[in-house]
């Protein structure tokens, strides 16, 4: 017997199907993410080892607004094949650099002797990893709408 929240999301994913809804939702996150690069305030620098803060803010803001605008993109495409393997391919960049980047700076502050490092990257990393994890998930969905693609 369907509940509500199965009710709720047949009619969210009715339209784009799983996989576009699935595309939807990264550009949504992928987005506020890029905006809060832009808006937010100066991140104060937690170490030299988290190389992911000598981006500066600009490139780094366009990294992630390009991929959500490509995942909305690729959502909303309507013309024939969806041609989305580029945008995901792109979606899964930014985490993946951030998740590399704080795993690092907590390898490094493990180690003895060695100055700072971020002692809970690996809670960032690991975060940053289930983005990318959503991205290959999003991947991994048949689009409903072409079956034989």
């Amino acid at each position: 017997m369907p509940t509500i929240l199965h009710r709720a999301a047949r009619r969210m994913t009715g339209r784009l199907g799983v996989h576009g809804f699935g595309l939807i939702l990264i550009a949504v996150i992928w987005s506020i993410l890029g905006f809060a690069q832009l808006t937010g305030p100066a991140t104060p620098s937690r170490g030299q080892h988290l190389f992911h803060q000598h981006i500066p803010v600009v490139y780094a803001a366009t990294l992630w607004l390009t991929a959500g605008l490509g995942c909305l993109g690729a959502a909303i495409d309507r013309d024939g094949p969806r041609r989305d393997g580029l945008a995901l391919a792109f979606a899964a960049l930014p985490p993946a650099l951030w998740a590399v980047s704080h795993i690092w700076a907590w390898i490094v502050s493990i180690i003895p002797g060695e100055p700072g490092g971020s002692p809970r990257g690996w809670v960032a990393g690991a975060l940053y990893a289930c983005m990318v994890g959503l991205v290959w998930l999003a991947a991994a969905i048949p689009d409903e709408r072409y079956p034989n693609t």
